[in-house]
């Protein structure tokens, strides 16, 4: 038996290794085979593993070459072998959003103050559909342009800002809506109702299906970060307990900062 057959026969039973789910063991067998091939009559290395990752990187995509590395690194523990296996760094795919003119549209087909409310707000804050429900009149503050964010997911709640046209709908949906009482809250639909109001918007829009609730939370940081807006600000703007989940934005290119930063030649 190969000390290959012999790893996966050890993932298999409970020892010094953990024993793996079926699809992941699937997915190191898919591995070890292709290391096994590369190696040919040579003994795995930390060193061979390496230029097999190196070699893989030149045909495959970044995604499935970490893959294959998560993999030779196990097997490589289990060899006993210290050399570190280096990865090329996964790349993260952007986020469905609207662009302005799309988000134009969604507001062009609004039909109640309530949709263009619920439009703006989440593009303008960018809280979560749950947050939204709970505001209440206590939560706005109309003088310096602010609103309560209520994060109970992340514990990451506080003061954000809103802006002028937004708080204007807002006051213009409360009026419509008669809203009086302080804790009353503004919002007080299901989640359900609102995700088929936006179903609705998004036909009348030629978005269809595009049009959900977390796409306006993405809008609210893809705009903002397009516009030269910091990683940490859109941080403590949509409330993310760690920069790792801001950084999906970070390869958002600012015209601005191009304006800004001239070019040498």
């Amino acid at each position: 038996m190969s000390q290959i057959d012999e790893f996966q026969k050890q993932l298999k039973r409970k020892g010094s290794l953990n024993p793996v789910a079926k699809n992941t063991l699937k997915s190191y067998k898919a591995t070890l085979s292709l290391f096994s091939r590369y190696l040919e009559d040579r003994q795995p290395s930390a060193e061979l593993a390496q230029d097999f990752i190196i070699k893989m990187m030149e045909s495959r995509q970044k995604s499935t070459v970490v893959r294959h590395g998560y993999a030779l690194r196990k097997y490589l523990e289990w060899l006993g072998e210290k050399g570190v296996l280096l990865l090329p760094t996964p790349e993260r795919q952007l986020p469905d959003y609207l662009t302005e003119q799309e988000l134009a549209r969604v507001l062009e087909v609004a039909r109640t103050p309530l949709e263009k409310a619920i439009i703006m707000i989440l593009v303008d804050t960018g809280l979560r559909i749950d947050e939204l429900r709970r505001l209440t009149l206590a939560d706005i503050d109309w003088q310096k342009g602010f609103v309560f964010a209520h994060r109970e997911k992340t514990d990451m709640q506080g003061w954000i800002p809103i802006g002028e046209k937004s708080m204007a709908v807002l006051e213009e949906y409360i009026t419509w809506k008669k809203i009086k009482g302080s804790e009353e809250p503004l919002f007080p639909y299901k989640y359900w109702a609102i995700w088929q109001w936006l179903k609705e918007l998004g036909k009348l829009s030629g978005l269809d299906s595009r049009l959900h609730p977390h796409i306006l939370r993405h809008t609210a940081a893809v705009l903002r970060r397009m516009q030269g807006q910091s990683l940490e600000d859109l941080k403590e703007l949509l409330g993310h307990r760690n920069i790792n989940s801001t950084m999906i934005y970070a390869s958002l290119k600012s015209p601005e900062l191009k304006e800004r930063i001239k070019p040498v030649f």
